[in-house]
């Protein structure tokens, strides 16, 4: 703890001096090149906490430490002899601890997810099992999707308040709950209210999982845990439904309920265990309402981009059936080998993030995808003006736009989520809800125009989205007040 005195000294030379626990510090990961604390482990209260705000305050986990505990009945001495040995095992052991913490919420992520897609196919035979029209049954889609919407802004105040722990305990046990009231569901208004519980549930992991990955990896450990559950919800748009499908062969649509909760309840105690009951670093006296994250220059403009280019992947998806159809005039399974290759090309860059983000640096991999995601949309459109597109040209570009996501995505998710600790539940939040108002806005603009034999509606509507989301990052985005280096 700083005193005034020691603050104003500080600040009178050029140091940036604050009054605080040394293990709470104020600063976002990696924010120091070296961070140096002398004599200052006798006066921590929590010696582990801050060994890890250390180490992830560090870009290069570089650091050197003394510390000397005087003899005192109460506490036992450490010397130097005994803090490093802890500093190191910190250091090595954090590709351990990532994936411990990635795979359980990847799991989540999968199962709130298949409450969307393994139930696609199901809706047919819901049809005719309850005698209800199309519209009521394409119903139980929508009212999921709201759900899902409307849920971002609630489970990000949850997080903020109650901690991470309660909030996945809460969300997949109501995602069980919901998923086995549908498979009771005796009606179609019983089934639309548990669909619409199924989907606020379901927003838990959306919110949670990136920001327990942000908040508890650094560098490209974070990287690589938001590449891995974005390879996750790539893959399960594409075989959610063909499982769905190949279940329908034995058993009904409230089996694949009942799977569904038993899925949801197998990887529930795992999930619980990954999370840790509150995002470590909580500094509950940094202000963290909506507006002052929407002050920071920085999250407003990634958030922007990256929200405006997932939403334009969105408006190419669900336009991609009616434009293989009327422009091409292809069948049905051409858009089901357009997913495959798109799915493909996002997965296997995915997997690479990291490597990409660590030899460029996370601006230059985000600016580099932002560039290839816009020439190739400058390119599917003077295509479209000047020739009859075929589904190979298609097919280049859509493989090509989700890998150059792939490149951006998992970079500029984490670059905007470098906010305070108890700012980020929020953050995260309103960036996802903005991923799904962009994709419904982009659907919606588009749709008038989806009934013509021409390509050009949609690749222009990619174009702009695209060219926005370029314009945010160039230049790229920085704090407007970076921190200056400090010594403990």
């Amino acid at each position: 703890m700083l005193d005034d005195n020691a603050i104003a000294t500080c600040r009178s030379r050029g140091l940036d001096g604050r009054a605080g626990r040394a293990e709470a510090l104020p600063f976002p990961n990696e924010s120091f090149d070296v961070v140096t604390f002398d004599y200052v482990a006798h006066h921590v209260e929590h010696l582990a906490v801050l060994f890890w705000r250390i180490a992830h305050g560090s870009r290069d986990s570089a650091m050197t430490a003394r510390s000397a505990f005087p003899p005192c009945a109460s506490r036992r001495n450490i010397g130097t002899s005994e803090v490093i040995p802890i500093v190191s095992t910190i250091m090595t052991d954090v590709p351990k601890r990532s994936i411990r913490i990635i795979l359980p919420l990847a799991t989540i992520t999968c199962t709130s997810m298949l409450a969307m897609d393994l139930y696609l196919p199901a809706v047919p035979t819901l049809q005719r099992a309850l005698n209800v029209s199309v519209t009521q049954s394409q119903g139980t889609i929508a009212v999921f999707l709201l759900g899902l919407a409307a849920s971002q802004l609630l489970w990000g105040e949850v997080l903020t308040r109650v901690g991470p722990r309660r909030c996945v305990r809460a969300g997949v046990g109501l995602l069980v709950l919901a998923s086995i009231g549908c498979a009771l569901a005796a009606n179609i208004g019983v089934l639309s209210g548990m669909r619409l519980l199924q989907g606020i549930a379901a927003g838990v992991a959306t919110v949670i999982a990136p920001s327990v990955v942000r908040a508890t990896l650094s560098g490209s450990d974070a990287v690589r845990g938001i590449a891995a559950i974005s390879m996750v919800e790539s893959v399960i748009p594409a075989a959610g439904p063909v499982l769905g499908a190949t279940l329908l062969t034995y058993t009904d649509w409230r089996g694949l309920f009942w799977i569904l909760a038993v899925l949801t309840l197998a990887v529930f105690p795992f999930a619980v265990r990954a999370t840790p009951h509150e995002l470590p670093g909580m500094d509950r006296s940094v202000a963290a309402g909506y507006r002052n994250v929407l002050s920071n220059r920085k999250y407003r403009r990634l958030a922007v981009s990256h929200a405006v280019t997932v939403g334009a992947l969105l408006t190419f998806v669900a336009s991609a059936p009616q434009l293989l159809v009327n422009a091409l005039g292809l069948g049905a399974s051409a858009f089901a080998l357009l997913q495959i290759i798109g799915v493909s090309g996002f997965f296997l860059t995915a997997s690479q993030s990291a490597r990409i983000s660590g030899r460029l640096g996370p601006s230059r991999a985000v600016q580099l995808g932002a560039a290839a995601q816009l020439g190739l949309c400058g390119g599917l459109l003077v295509a479209s003006l000047l020739t009859d597109l075929n589904f190979v040209l298609v097919a280049i570009f859509w493989c090509g736009f989700c890998a150059a996501l792939a490149v951006r995505g998992p970079p500029g998710f984490s670059e905007a989520l470098d906010v305070p600790i108890v700012q980020m539940g929020r953050a995260s939040a309103m960036l996802v809800l903005g991923i799904l108002l962009c994709g419904a806005a982009g659907t919606q603009l588009v749709a008038p125009f989806m009934s013509g034999s021409s390509a050009t509606p949609v690749a222009g509507a990619v174009l702009l989205l695209s060219l926005l989301s370029f314009a945010l990052v160039i230049p790229y985005p920085r704090h407007d007040r970076a921190p200056a280096p400090i010594s403990y």
